[in-house]
């Protein structure tokens, strides 16, 4: 006895290409009012806000550089379906997994 199996086989998937917290330019950090000796009383002191830049947004540092690499990765491998979200080509998947690990590699350094 043998019987057909018809089989789907898709041509691409879809994907998820994501960083988060690279944007270090824009991270600040809260300088609280008691150590700048400005507020005498506390409501002025609940009032006055101060924060620090972490780093220069021309830094070296901030980021800019791995964000570039991965939106090379994505224009080259990934394909933009509006309403439905990212694919990538089955046929590409093997070079995108080794830009994103490269990627990842470069990600380490940079931390």
């Amino acid at each position: 006895m043998a019987r057909k199996v018809r089989v789907f086989n898709a041509r691409f998937e879809f994907v998820e290409f994501e960083l988060h917290g690279l944007s270090l330019s824009r991270k600040r950090v809260p300088i609280p009012s008691d150590p700048m000796g400005l507020a005498k009383d506390s409501k002025a002191q609940r009032l006055l806000r101060s924060s620090l830049q972490l780093i220069d947004e021309n830094s070296e540092v901030s980021g800019d550089r791995v964000t570039k690499v991965k939106q090379f990765i994505a224009k080259k491998y990934l394909i933009n379906l509006p309403g439905y979200g990212t694919a990538i080509l089955r046929s590409n998947k093997a070079d995108f997994q080794v830009a994103v690990e490269a990627l990842e590699r470069y990600v380490n350094r940079f931390q």
